[in-house]
């Protein structure tokens, strides 16, 4: 199924929406295969793109198993047009004794809705209206990174500082480089505030040290690529930066003026790229 998914993507993203439908058919009937989650997230997200939201409905209840992120883009789809109430029935659809939803991911899901409907009140500039549903999420969906980034992308997109920031403090022991991107998308948002790097996750070194280089801040991205080498001597030697962290540096330091350092880090990764290459040829 993945390359019909790919070739449905590419007729999509050529705005080819009636070929894309076309294969999909194809593939129901002849039975062979079975169209997924992405098939339909691909379709439905096509369909809303071109504003046929009745067929988007259409596709979306054709799915054996029910996807919260599907959902999400019909219901956005529908707040995007300015069909709120249509966008509630569908909600609350979900939201109630009758949910299609796996319980698994239910909490989850209801949470990422409410993100649908918090940037839907920003944007209409209600801010009350969106900072209500903030108040009525639980802790506990914060802290799941997927719900949480939702919340903290559509708290920084639409300004609210305070609240973006004591979120990604709540997050900051679980976020994800995701997390780390939003909350530094936006230089200078946060004012004073000190990012505390130290509570941070390592997997997320990179995307904050390609974040502080294009910000012309390689005091704090040093400070983090020094930290990332700190067991490259030790027992795990494959551990430590990757190619792109090391780009990331040798660009921030051209960026600077920092031509020398920039020379040296590209030297360090020339080292670092073949001790990782003797090592995985001799296991």
């Amino acid at each position: 199924m993945l390359s019909c998914n790919l070739i449905i993507k590419a007729h999509c993203d050529q705005g080819s929406v009636d070929h894309a439908l076309e294969l999909y058919r194809h593939i129901l009937l002849d039975g062979s295969l079975a169209p997924g989650i992405e098939t339909y997230r691909i379709l439905t997200k096509a369909l809303v793109g071109a504003k046929r939201l009745d067929e988007a409905c259409d596709v979306v209840r054709s799915m054996s198993r029910c996807d919260f992120a599907v959902y999400d883009i019909l219901i956005r789809g529908f707040l995007d047009k300015g069909k709120f109430v249509r966008a509630s029935q569908i909600f609350e659809e979900l939201k109630g004794p009758n949910s299609k939803l796996p319980w698994r991911n239910y909490h989850k899901a209801i949470a990422i809705f409410n993100v649908s409907f918090m940037d839907y009140w920003f944007k209409q500039g209600k801010d009350e209206e969106a900072m209500e549903i903030f108040a009525t999420l639980e802790h506990a969906e914060l802290l799941n990174t997927i719900s949480g980034n939702g919340v903290l992308k559509c708290l920084v997109e639409h300004g609210r500082k305070t609240e973006a920031w004591e979120l990604f403090l709540d997050m900051i022991e679980i976020c994800d480089s995701e997390t780390v991107g939003i909350i530094m998308s936006k230089e200078g948002f946060f004012g004073e505030k000190t990012i505390p790097f130290e509570r941070v996750r390592r997997t997320c070194y990179t995307r904050m040290i390609a974040s502080l280089c294009q910000q012309g801040n390689m005091l704090e991205a040093e400070k983090l690529f020094a930290d990332m080498f700190a067991d490259v001597d030790g027992d795990d030697l494959l551990a430590g930066p990757d190619v792109s962290t090391f780009r990331a540096m040798i660009n921030g330091y051209v960026k600077v003026g920092r031509v020398d350092d920039a020379i040296k880090t590209l030297n360090k990764m020339k080292i670092s790229n073949l001790r990782k290459l003797s090592i995985h040829q001799a296991t």
